[in-house]
């Protein structure tokens, strides 16, 4: 018993069972992941190597080339990048596509300590980690407040990231503009001669003093507690009364020969919301995340935050950006060209066919093969992005050629005289060869793109993916749904009774005899004349591809107008923090009195950067800009160019303006 036999005389089971495949794929459209990209799996190690005090120079000599002479050897290793700064190397390698970093980081920490007594006695230990490409922020945010810089920081790093960072599909939450606070003691040299200290001896007793050992644990009335010797500091004043003479007889304090206070680290990076100070933070979702339900759960706790709990008086959160508005919209007008092309299938088979229960037959079939092919899409470990949703419309075609050619078999039989129920099965089981040899196709295609492990790769095999699994459920509903409602839908009588519809039909025939001899006499035209209408067509198609080739814009990934760009900003690398921050603040003032501009986001001391590049120091600047309602102002491309303008006005530094494409990049 074959499968469209076995369909019709066990439709109630076979309902069933296709019913079980559809709820399968119902519930896999629930989970699975919206992005706007495929996932990029490039294998990058990072080696990061403090060396205190180093110029980048020294840096380069003394740990550098040392690093990448010890690490060159590393099977697999495709390229290696170095950065030397003040105090810092940081080393990235990339290995080849398919290589597993977890497994290569092991072998680079056997090298690394294959050197350790080669490198200077004050080189701290190297901090391996890998690099995951995808973990790029999709939310940012900016607090902006009356209070001091450190004081926005603390309540950020100590409130608000971990509000963020608990959320499912969060991998961490990252803040600039800041530094944390530390407890900092300012010697006073004139004091400290005066009481014949040196600056050694007092930091000496000073770690001597800030201990806590602990000591075992004691049994007391049947319960056991450990017992600690606690000599921390609770307190400014603890650290202030602290006797830092070292004899007995004197007593001089620590408050007498030094300032101490709590405040931030040296800071090394500022934000800007608009023209205002402020601290950024950016959550990044993990590697296995949903951007659209990852920003929806940031959302709802924003809102619980500003709108419920409230801030300290003068504290204000801004939600500057993020990226579900761009997925949602993509993933929208994306599903809208797979329903509208179903749509108009229907509506040009019932154009053709005259038949509407034909019509709905197959109209019914394209989704339901959609709607099982988003399961075993969400089990191959794809997700709805632009690559796997361009497939789904594509595949349109091959879903209503199989139907089609099944259903017009079956009617082809019904009119010979067979009953509906042998036509049925009789008129598919006659198709079975044809439709899997042409439905095949695509698979025999597509199958090879799926094993594709290049970079390239990584964004076409969820295409292959689609194309595949969609192919094969197409064949199944064919040879199962659409036999059966063939079956119950279908009569042996098929004339046209209605008179609109008859009415149509005389009309619709009418237009296509004439259509079909146009299409004769120009056969026959063609016939008489075959060079010269191949010379014609060739002559054409040569001039357009010479006219038209040339002003064609190539690139990896089009630029998506995302109603935001970005500036990177360089200045001279002798430059002070400070003397960023003025240039910056001259810059943001000139872009905000644009319309277009919505809002300005502004970091300076870090980029958002690709592995490899430099994203920290006081020289870098990074400005997101927000822009209004594409609707409301000119396209992202020309105030892009206006920008440009504006930017050349300026001197002493270089810039470039980043347009992102669907992969954020």
């Amino acid at each position: 018993m074959n499968l469209p036999q076995l369909s019709i005389q066990r439709k109630v089971a076979m309902c069933c069972f296709i019913l079980l495949f559809v709820i399968i794929g119902i519930n896999s459209y629930r989970k699975i992941n919206m992005e706007a990209a495929p996932k990029m799996n490039v294998p990058y190690v990072a080696i990061s190597t403090v060396y205190p005090g180093a110029s980048p120079e020294e840096v380069e000599t003394d740990l550098g080339k040392k690093i990448e002479d010890a690490v060159a050897t590393v099977e697999g290793l495709k390229k290696q990048t170095t950065l030397c700064m003040e105090n810092v190397c940081v080393n990235t390698l990339e290995f080849v596509t398919g290589t597993d970093p977890d497994i290569k980081i092991h072998e680079v920490r056997e090298k690394l300590n294959g050197i350790v007594n080669d490198l200077p006695p004050n080189v701290e230990t190297s901090v391996l980690q890998t690099i995951n490409v995808n973990a790029m922020p999709i939310i940012t945010m900016y607090l902006t407040g009356k209070q001091s810089i450190d004081e926005l920081y603390d309540y950020v790093d100590d409130k608000l990231a971990s509000r963020f960072s608990v959320l499912p599909g969060v991998g961490e939450v990252r803040i600039h503009g800041g530094n944390k606070l530390e407890m900092q003691v300012e010697l006073n040299r004139e004091k400290l001669a005066k009481a014949n200290l040196t600056v050694g001896e007092v930091i000496a007793r000073l770690s001597a003093a800030n201990i806590k050992i602990p000591a075992g644990q004691i049994d007391e009335h049947g319960r056991e507690e450990s017992v600690a010797f606690d000599a921390e500091f609770k307190s400014i004043d603890d650290i202030k009364n602290l006797d830092v003479s070292g004899n007995p007889n004197v007593h001089i304090y620590l408050g007498d020969v030094a300032d101490i206070k709590l405040q931030s680290k040296k800071l090394r990076s500022i934000g800007y919301y608009n023209s205002e100070p402020a601290i950024q933070f950016e959550i990044v979702k993990k590697d296995d995340g949903n951007t659209v339900k990852v920003c929806q759960a940031a959302r709802k706790v924003f809102n619980q935050i500003t709108k419920e709990e409230g801030l300290p008086g003068g504290m204000e959160l801004h939600w500057f950006m993020d990226d579900s508005a761009f997925v949602e919209a993509s993933l929208e007008d994306s599903w809208k060209s797979v329903i509208l092309g179903i749509i108009l299938t229907a509506i040009l088979l019932f154009v053709f066919l005259h038949n509407p229960r034909s019509t709905f037959i197959v109209a019914v079939s394209m989704p339901v093969s959609i709607i099982i092919a988003i399961g075993g899409i969400y089990f191959s470990g794809c997700g709805f992005d632009m690559i796997t949703l361009i497939a789904l419309g594509s595949v349109t075609g091959v879903l209503v050629t199989n139907s089609i050619v099944v259903v017009e078999n079956i009617i082809l039989r019904i009119t010979k005289g067979d009953e509906v129920k042998k036509a049925s099965i009789d008129g598919t089981n006659e198709v079975v060869i044809a439709v899997i040899a042409s439905a095949l196709t695509n698979v025999v295609v597509f199958l090879p793109v799926t094993q594709m492990k290049s970079i390239i790769g990584m964004f076409v095999k969820p295409f292959g993916i689609t194309m595949v699994v969609v192919t094969i459920a197409s064949i199944f509903i064919s040879f199962s749904l659409t036999p059966i409602l063939s079956n119950a839908y279908l009569k042996k009588d098929n004339e046209v009774k209605n008179p609109i519809l008859k009415a149509f039909s005389k009309g619709w025939n009418w237009f296509y005899g004439k259509f079909e001899l146009l299409c004769l006499k120009s056969f026959e035209l063609v016939r008489k004349i075959p060079g010269t209408v191949a010379f014609l067509l060739s002559a054409a198609c040569i001039a357009a591809f010479i006219l038209l080739v040339p002003h064609l814009h190539v690139d990896f990934l089009p630029a998506n107008d995302q109603s935001k760009l970005s500036v990177s900003l360089e200045f001279p690398a002798n430059i002070s923090l400070k003397g960023t921050q003025r240039e910056v603040e001259k810059i943001i003032n000139v872009i905000k009195t644009h319309k277009e501009v919505d809002a300005v986001g502004t970091t300076i001391g870090y980029v958002n950067g690709m592995p490899g590049k430099v994203n920290q120091g006081v020289n870098i600047a990074e400005m997101t800009i927000h822009l209004i309602d594409k609707s409301k102002r000119m396209i992202h491309k020309e105030f892009a160019n206006l920008l440009r303008e504006d930017l050349d006005k300026f001197n002493d530094f270089v810039y470039a303006i980043n347009i992102p494409n669907p992969v954020g990049m």
